[in-house]
């Protein structure tokens, strides 16, 4: 398009032209920061819209004299790419684009050649900053490799002992990574079964120089239009694993009598066509020709030929793994790989696994871990694991979990398969050990009282466990398996299914199937309903499908609809339009997305039986009811007609009709003071948040809550502060910025909002502290017995405050209150600063069951640790129970605890948002905004097993009593409902905030 190109634009050929840097004097930065100096630029319009837009552009640069050439190093030093308009550009990636230029340029390329590139490029990948993602890369490169979806050879002929060679130098590297970075162990092994083993030089001639053998001891001629003449052939210029196959093939062709059927079965099996065959640089055309006077002699030829072959090309063969590591194998090893290699096929798979397993722990102390400093034997137990480990995933496939004999076999199974994957997961099996620890105990001790619920829960968090696993593999490779995939034209089903098929493939995928076939059974002897009803409301709406819930937070449906969301994490807002939102994840009733569906009168409820899920997905597109049903659950109907939807109050999905009537905040007036005491907790200085702790205070002097509830001291940067601190000159530079950004949010997309509000969140954390503000919020925290930060704290403290105030500009926040009405230009941010308590456990209490809304019931969680691992949606549930008002001290648990890690932190000061835009009669815009420590805190794993909330049963019910008597006494001391937040430490009991309850 000659109209893009600059004045002095020459063609260099047909496809490019080049154009000449113009000098310019060009400035960048502002203020103290701004720097000027001569620069070169080229600038181009580029014009067009709609089919004759311009996408993008790729150029390289070059010097005057062309000395110098200057490519992308971010990109493997490919040409530099700009992308423009709406599509997605393609991230960067040197390491990619190495392997993409590799595999797509050039007109010849062999196994060989690629696996002298990967070994080329393995120590960069070790030294990069994110070297397991790198690895990650190299995986799916390989996988592709060896499923067939990248060619093995294209105009080159390898002999076989050069393929062999680097084969084997390539194993070895992954062996000494797995030795030498324990955190590459799980990805190295999983790297190293997409590869065969290889071998010497002489282990590859075998290849080429054994068939030859072979035909003229059975006085086979080598004459062309024959199989064995043209396989020879084949195997002379460039054996491949397909190898394996086409003799595993010419065998049962020999052992069935020349049965052309059983030869192209065989094949098939393997993934080899008439057309592949025929496809080979050197093709195979002729069908296996029959010599029945020479079957026995050539099954026993062939059948040592395909362990020839197999040692080169196969990597976790169990037969060929048992004779790599032969005599050197410990005696007790080498009786359990016997067993497992006679039984592998028998109905016994609990005995068989359980050999498995043992075998798996002896490999390990064999000199796997820790790694033996022989790089030979390391690799060689490293293709025993994987063939061992393979073992169990075919046994329990083949398994009919429908036909569990007892309970008992049932959680044996769960136990073993569960600790053959922990033995697979090297570098991160530890939530999956704490959850085995939980398992065993479950399984040793008396099923009494709520063990199903109890076994419930740890089914859950191995699920969880699972599931975040296949989400960290999708996020590291499905975008390299897509750019990789589609430069080299592999099938799209291998690139849309990359991932899937990867965790199908892998030891996660046995224990899924388990789970799934054991938690409906525990749902029934626990009587729980396959449904859990978090807002109990009907709707009517047309049903959309939906991956993650997040990605359409910022929608409007101009109709009603039904949204089943895959993936929901508690944290999202609910899109405007939504009569309901229908999943398979498991949230905790408190989540902001519960406590906002019931605030807006959509149906919540998380669906634990798959069949029903999928049945609801399969009316996508059309109007449906829902309705609550007896027993909590939810039954659906297909309506007749759309006209159901239109009649639905005036369309009452839309934006206007959505917005709450009235509902608006008064600005408060400008700042007085930085800081203020408790006593100055007033209105139109300070938000609801802050004026309740002063109403529980006074409660609390006045007798009126029993003095063993403990509240933390407190004091307030009161509205309109952070305003002030904009207006100083020390911060004009940011607050032009901040008005820019603000002017400029783009709500067009989720992407251009996030990006945009992420913007304005960033220019606030830049704001300076007036030195005014850091001496009258020190003289308040005195005068309250609280400690004054000095030094690094108030550096920690300021950047803390500063935070809740940029978290204004979150995207869920920004979303709830521009659906409500509420001027975003309106919302001021009051800071309520407490000292922290450093939690033993901590709650939330809902004086009036959310679920149910019966008002003489009492709902709470319990998480250990912190209760930002409650309020922030950490995945997992907290324990939840029940206590009728009338009956405080008889709690009754609801749900055991599922949540993955427990939070903790040092004594300091947490700062926590109290707007002017929460707490609103009809609208609870509670946990919108951050609230923020000034130290991070640190998460561990919880391991359940000896925690007394869960099995000591007296501990049990006086901590749930306790929570739950909080939960009365401050419903009857503030005259209405209440959320409350809280905290246990030492056996102390401390109420951190409250709030109405909406």
């Amino acid at each position: 398009k000659d109209e893009i190109c600059p004045p002095g634009t020459t063609a260099v050929n047909d496809i490019a032209v080049e154009t000449a840097f113009k000098e310019y004097e060009g400035c960048i930065g502002k203020g103290d920061n701004e720097m000027c100096a001569m620069m070169q630029c080229v600038k181009m319009e580029m014009p067009g819209e709609g089919p004759d837009e311009i996408l993008g552009l790729q150029f390289v640069v070059r010097t005057a004299t062309g000395q110098h050439w200057f490519k992308d190093p971010d990109d493997g030093y490919g040409n530099f790419q700009m992308s423009f308009g709406e599509r997605q550009q393609r991230p960067k990636d040197a390491l990619v684009g190495t392997i993409v230029r590799a595999e797509t340029t050039g007109s010849w390329w062999t196994l060989m050649h690629r696996y002298n590139l990967c070994a080329s490029l393995l120590n960069n990948v070790l030294s990069s900053a994110d070297s397991y993602a790198d690895m990650a890369k190299l995986f799916v490169w390989l996988r592709l490799s060896s499923t067939r979806q990248l060619t093995w050879q294209r105009n080159y002929n390898v002999k076989p002992r050069e393929l062999s060679h680097s084969q084997s130098n390539l194993t070895q590297r992954f062996a000494q990574v797995f030795r030498d970075h324990p955190h590459l162990r799980d990805m190295a092994i999983r790297i190293l079964s997409t590869l065969g083993r290889g071998g010497d030089g002489g282990d590859g001639q075998k290849i080429r120089d054994e068939i030859l053998n072979i035909m003229h001891r059975n006085n086979i001629k080598e004459c062309k239009g024959q199989f064995l003449e043209e396989w020879h052939q084949k195997l002379h210029n460039n054996t491949t694993p397909d190898d394996i196959f086409i003799c595993e093939a010419y065998l049962n062709f020999l052992r069935t009598g020349g049965d052309m059927h059983a030869y192209w079965d065989t094949l098939h099996q393997g993934g080899i066509d008439r057309a592949r065959l025929e496809g080979y640089e050197r093709p195979i055309i002729t069908e296996p020709e029959d010599y029945p006077g020479k079957r026995e002699s050539l099954i026993n030829e062939f059948e040592n030929y395909k362990k020839i072959l197999k040692a080169v090309h196969s990597g976790a063969d169990l037969d060929v793994c048992i004779n790599a590591v032969g005599s050197r194998a410990s005696d007790k090893l080498q009786q359990l790989l016997k067993f497992v290699r006679e039984r592998k096929s028998d109905g016994n798979v609990i005995a068989l696994i359980e050999a498995c397993v043992e075998a798996r722990h002896e490999i390990r102390a064999s000199g796997l871990v820790p790694a033996s400093d022989d790089i030979f034997w390391v690799r060689e137990l490293m293709y025993l694991d994987l063939a061992v480990e393979n073992i169990v995933r075919l046994a329990v496939e083949r398994y009919d979990t429908s036909r569990f004999g007892s309970m008992d076999a049932m959680m044996d199974l769960v136990a073993l398969v569960g600790e053959n994957l922990a033995l697979s997961t090297y570098a991160s099996s530890e939530e999956l050990v704490l959850c085995l620890c939980d398992w065993k105990r479950l399984r040793t001790g008396p099923r009494e009282g709520q063990w199903a619920l109890q076994c419930k829960a740890v089914v859950d968090r191995m699920a969880h466990v699972l599931s975040s696993t296949s989400d960290r593999y999708n996020t590291l490779m499905q975008p390299v398996a897509e750019w990789l995939g589609k430069a080299a034209r592999c099938d799209s089903w291998a690139i849309d299914l990359f991932t899937e098929e990867v965790v199908r493939s892998g030891p996660g995928f046995s224990l899924s199937l388990l789970l799934q076939r054991i938690d409906p059974i525990l749902r029934e002897i626990a009587d729980l309903s396959p449904w859990q009803i978090i807002s109990p409301v009907d709707a009517t709406g047309r049903v959309t499908i939906v991956d993650k819930l997040q990605t359409i937070q910022n929608e409007v449906y101009s109709e009603p609809t039904i949204i089943v969301a895959r993936h929901v994490s508690g944290g999202e807002e609910i899109p405007l339009g939504a009569t309901a939102v229908v999943s398979g994840s498991s949230v905790d009733v408190l989540s902001h997305a519960a406590v906002r569906a019931r605030n807006s009168s959509v149906l919540f409820a998380t669906c634990y039986d798959g069949d029903i899920v999928r049945d609801l997905e399969a009316l996508e597109g059309q109007p449906v009811e829902l309705r609550l049903g007896a027993g909590e659950s939810v039954e659906s109907r297909v309506l007749d007609s759309d006209d159901a939807l239109k009649s639905q109050d005036s369309m009452d999905s839309t934006l206007e009709s959505k917005k709450l009537a009235g509902l608006a905040v008064k600005v408060p007036p400008p700042a007085e003071h930085y800081a203020i005491p408790m006593s100055d907790f007033t209105k139109d200085v300070v938000g609801a948040k802050s004026k309740n702790t002063l109403s529980l205070h006074q409660e609390l002097g006045q007798g009126q809550l029993p003095d063993w509830i403990n509240l933390p001291a407190s004091v307030a940067v009161p509205f309109g502060v952070m305003e002030r601190v904009l207006a100083q000159p020390i911060n004009e530079e940011y607050r032009e910025m901040l008005a820019e950004a603000v002017a400029g949010i783009d709500e067009s997309s989720s992407m251009t909002l996030e990006e945009s509000l992420a913007t304005c969140r960033e220019i606030v954390s830049r704001l300076k502290c007036p030195e005014e503000l850091q001496e009258e919020l020190g003289a308040v925290m005195a005068a309250n017995d609280m400690t004054i930060p000095q030094g690094e704290k108030w550096n920690a403290a300021w950047s803390a405050l500063v935070g809740v105030w940029a978290s204004k500009w979150t995207e869920r926040a920004f979303i709830s209150i521009r659906n409500v009405g509420i001027r975003h230009e309106d919302l001021r941010m009051s800071v309520l600063v407490q000292q922290i308590i450093p939690a033993d456990y901590a709650f939330v209490i809902h004086t009036v069951n959310p679920s149910t809304e019966d008002e003489s019931q009492i709902y709470a969680e319990v998480v250990l640790g912190l209760g930002e691992v409650l309020v922030g949606n950490y995945p997992g549930r907290a324990l939840a129970f029940t206590a009728d008002k009338a009956n405080i001290d008889q709690p009754q648990i609801v749900g055991f605890p599922s949540k993955s890690v427990a939070m903790y932190i040092e004594d300091c000061f947490i700062f926590r948002s109290d707007s002017n835009g929460e707490d609103l009669e009809g609208y609870a815009g509670a946990g919108l905004y951050d609230s923020i420590p000034m130290y991070e805190a640190s998460e561990q794993f919880v391991d359940y097993s000896f925690e007394p909330m869960v099995w000591d049963q007296n501990f049990q019910r006086k901590l749930l009593s306790k929570i739950a008597e909080i939960g009365l006494a401050v419903e009857q001391a503030l005259g209405a409902p209440q959320d409350i937040e809280g905290v246990v430490k030492d056996g102390r009991f401390y109420v951190v905030q409250t709030r109405p309850q909406v």
